[in-house]
């Protein structure tokens, strides 16, 4: 994207990047088995972890950088899984996503969980 769109409010640049509650305590399935599932888990950990190492490195920096950590989406990724449980839609995703960008305030992390269908 041209420089000038990327840019956020004045000479502050806006990053988000899109974790998982699968990478937090309460985001762990015990219950699947899944090598690919726990693998999943693990790595959203870890970015989880180095997001918030570099938002600390870079607080007097002009760049921020927005941990979106959404519950589970309907996707097809998630088709099949928990299907007991209401799922985020992709747009309610996006929204926060916005709102990082559109704000004059830094937001750190955005943990979204649905609770009603």
């Amino acid at each position: 994207p041209d420089a000038q769109e990327s840019r956020g409010l004045g000479d502050v640049y806006k990053r988000q990047v899109i974790t998982s509650t699968s990478g937090t305590p309460a985001g762990i399935d015990s219950s699947l088995k899944h090598q690919e599932y726990n693998w999943y888990c693990k790595n959203k950990k870890s970015l989880i972890e180095y997001i918030e190492k570099i938002q600390q490195d870079l607080y007097e920096k002009p760049i921020q950088i927005f941990d979106v950590c959404p519950d589970t989406v309907k996707t097809d990724m998630s088709e099949g899984l928990w299907e007991e449980y209401p799922k985020l839609q992709a747009q309610e995703v996006a929204d926060c996503v916005e709102m990082c960008f559109t704000k004059p305030y830094n937001i750190n992390k955005i943990v979204l969980q649905k609770y009603d269908s």
